[in-house]
């Protein structure tokens, strides 16, 4: 009997760890502006800067739209991921590249801070 108890306990145990970790999961994911499966719209898509920058970023990631950031705080983002492209090997952004996607960033980016 006392066998059975402690079985049942462990279980129970279990199971409301599961839901707290369900809980968790779905708490975090509601974080996301973004609504699940929706394609985020780009400004000027398909112009080059836009295919440009979805090029190279997605290399390695879902690019952000341009309002993820304010302007004055792009040059910094773009250093941040040249540095990691290094690290990884990826061939980082050429001097012209650089200057066309920091110009279509700045374009686009938030007004304010950003959401």
């Amino acid at each position: 009997m006392l066998k059975k108890l402690r079985h049942l306990n462990l279980r129970t145990m279990i199971l409301q760890r599961n839901s707290v970790i369900a809980v968790m999961v779905l708490l975090l994911s509601a974080c996301n502006d973004e609504a699940p499966g929706e394609p985020l719209v780009y400004p000027e898509a398909g112009s080059q800067a836009e295919r440009l920058f979805q090029g190279k970023c997605s290399r390695c990631h879902k690019a952000p739209l341009p309002s993820a950031h304010i302007s004055r705080l792009w040059p910094g983002v773009i250093q941040r991921m040249q540095m990691r492209m290094k690290a990884k090997g990826v061939t980082a952004l050429t001097k012209n590249e650089l200057v066309e996607i920091l110009d279509y960033l700045q374009r686009h980016a938030a007004v304010g801070e950003p959401k």
